[in-house]
């Protein structure tokens, strides 16, 4: 074994292994010194230039003479996954490599990047601000563009929209900066894609697009990608997020049908998540409940709830999750088996569904801890802390008070856990994360920094790993109980909204009425819930909006299949 190790790093060394490109019939990846290429079918091509760190106060391009190819191995959803790996030309202590994932039928490809080194260094910022060059590339054969949003929040629909804005010669001429995640450019003939899985609502940025007059464009961090200081050693790496790329004979429409394909099928292993299942969610009804003089659980009860079921079923509902207020207390997710709720724990719900062939769905708050839970007893180090002040308790949807534990630390496990135990003593298969904000903590006992670094940076540091930190539950979920589905509640402002979430589960937006009272609703406000009862079109702020991976059905008297 340790002559076949150093044998692999002498050859590495002198340079006589050399990689291997990825070959399909859309496309090819060539890695090439200092650079790799993606070429598409007609043979045009886009070469990306390597990633820029600062490290140790100084500028480093991760640039590779020699690529050694990493063993390819298929994943479950059809998809390769295969890695080159180089040493940095300028510092011999660096180690660069890539990850690519793809299918052989779809031009889209994903990838991410590593840096390694094997002496202890730090990567840094400059004027507290993030250094980081993920890849630029040189567009100069193309003259079309176009700015692809996925989160421009509109007040009126209480929604996240997709917005399309094109992008002329002056962007580039003014050094523009555009979010994205998705930036198109085309030439008449072939249209491609760059895009980066990332989430959060526009304008918030923490990666952006900077062209340049060249007609070059730039994938830049902007905040929160790596702290300043962050080690970089032997046992600590720096991995990126997931990046896309993708070319296509054709027009946007063209490259629009495969991209649908891409997120359907091949961004994740969960392909559970990408069914269309018809959906019902008792949340409405208990809305109803509560403005109509009662409260949110008067109704979240065993003969309510076996009563719907079997509408729901009539209906052709396939998953029926209930909402708040199924739980005795949030952090340990135990059911309410009190003689006005569910005395027999859900047994009867869940044979029920069995019968009729439905998945049994909960809603949970995944930072959530009630204050006499075992889950905030063993995670109690990890309590969100802003600005200075810990977490207090407070009610959760009329159940005990609780307070809320960093996403972003060691909880995630402790958390994913508690979501497998579920799925194997419930038998539940479908979990709705809910408020679950982007800006929760800026504490320095997670894994987001510490006391040397500012409350601000820690704070953006949570903000843009807590995507990650939730596929990381969800992947975990998913590889304990297979065919699991994980949805996340973008409805409100505030809220990862983005391509990164996809890779693992699927968003939702529970479009169930106007949450304010500017527009809408007829006054009092307080004591009117509109369209409770009527049959009538729904108004703007009831109108259901399209998202990449699904829509949603509530019990408004509006069902909806999922896309």
């Amino acid at each position: 074994m340790k002559i076949k190790v150093i044998l692999f790093f002498v050859l590495l060394f002198t340079g006589i292994v050399r990689a291997q490109e990825i070959r399909t019939a859309s496309f090819s990846i060539q890695p090439a010194p200092g650079q790799w290429t993606y070429r598409a079918a007609t043979g045009k091509a886009l070469v990306f230039q390597l990633p820029v760190f600062d490290i140790d106060g100084k500028k480093v391009k991760a640039s590779v003479s020699e690529w050694v190819a990493g063993t390819a191995r298929n994943l479950p959803n059809g998809t390769k996954e295969e890695g080159f790996t180089g040493i940095v030309t300028s510092d011999k202590t660096l180690r660069l490599a890539i990850s690519f994932r793809w299918a052989a039928d779809n031009p889209i490809v994903r990838f991410r990047y590593t840096l390694s080194s094997t002496a202890p260094r730090r990567l840094t910022k400059p004027d507290d601000t993030d250094d980081l060059q993920y890849f630029s590339v040189l567009l100069a054969a193309q003259r079309g563009f176009k700015e692809v949003r996925l989160s421009d929040f509109d007040e009126k629909y209480h929604s996240n929209t997709l917005e399309e804005a094109l992008i002329g010669n002056k962007e580039f001429d003014d050094s523009a900066r555009l979010m994205g995640p998705i930036l198109e450019a085309g030439d008449g003939q072939s249209t491609w894609m760059l895009a980066y899985e990332h989430g959060s609502q526009f304008p918030d940025r923490f990666l952006e697009f900077r062209l340049r007059p060249d007609k070059s464009v730039a994938l830049s961090a902007v905040k929160g990608n790596y702290l300043n200081g962050q080690p970089l050693d032997r046992d600590h790496d720096y991995e990126s997020i997931w990046f896309e790329a993708g070319g296509v004979t054709g027009g946007d429409g063209q490259l629009a049908s495969a991209y649908r394909t891409f997120i359907l099928k091949y961004i994740t292993q969960n392909l559970d998540s990408r069914k269309p299942y018809i959906y019902y969610n008792t949340w409405g009804r208990q809305e109803r409940a509560k403005w109509a003089g009662g409260s949110y659980l008067s109704t979240e009860n065993l003969a309510t709830t076996l009563k719907e079921i079997e509408v729901a079923h009539q209906m052709g509902v396939d998953v029926y999750v209930l909402d708040a207020g199924w739980f005795s207390k949030t952090g340990d997710w135990r059911v309410n088996s009190g003689p006005a709720f569910f005395p027999d724990t859900l047994r009867q719900v869940k044979a029920l569904l069995d019968k009729y062939g439905m998945r049994l769905g909960v809603w949970i708050n995944p930072t959530a801890a009630a204050v006499s839970s075992e889950m905030l007893k063993n995670n109690r180090q990890y309590v969100m802390e802003v600005h200075g002040k810990k977490s207090e308790p407070g009610p959760i949807w009329e159940t005990e008070n609780s307070v809320n534990l960093d996403l972003v630390s060691p909880y995630w496990n402790a958390l994913a856990d508690e979501l497998i135990r579920l799925t194997r003593d419930m038998g539940v298969s479908y979990f709705t994360f809910d408020a679950v904000d982007q800006y929760a903590c800026d504490g320095a006992n997670g894994s987001h920094g510490t006391e040397a670094n500012s409350p601000q940076e820690r704070a953006d540091s949570y903000a843009f790993q807590l995507p990650v930190y939730l596929s990381r539950v969800v992947d975990k979920v998913t590889a304990a109980a297979p065919g699991t589905i994980c949805e996340l509640d973008v409805t409100e402002e505030g809220r990862s909204m983005g391509l990164s979430f996809l890779s693992s589960g699927k968003y939702i937006i529970l479009n169930n009425g106007a949450y304010f009272h500017n527009f809408d609703i007829v006054p009092p406000w307080q004591r009117r819930w509109p369209m409770a009862t009527s049959r009538s079109s729904p108004t703007p702020a009831r109108q259901g909006v399209g998202l990449p991976v699904r829509c949603f059905l509530m019990t408004n008297g509006c069902l909806q299949r999922c896309c």
